[in-house]
């Protein structure tokens, strides 16, 4: 499989609800658990003030 024949996969996390900290953490989960070989992931997180972060801020989201 070519980069260009892999599937976009975009992970949606965080939000302004109480489950922020779960979503994060399921997103971190699948994040490690997809193959880049397979998926080209673009992760997106919502803050908790409701401020989308697209790829590389959300994965510093993820990481903190």
């Amino acid at each position: 499989m070519t980069a260009d024949d892999r599937i976009h996969l975009i992970v949606l996390f965080g939000g302004q609800s109480a489950e922020h900290d779960v979503s994060c953490t399921t997103a971190a989960h699948v994040l490690r658990a997809a193959n880049p070989a397979r998926y080209r992931i673009t992760p997106v997180g919502i803050d908790r003030d409701g401020q989308w972060q697209l790829a590389t801020a959300a994965q510093h989201a993820l990481a903190a």
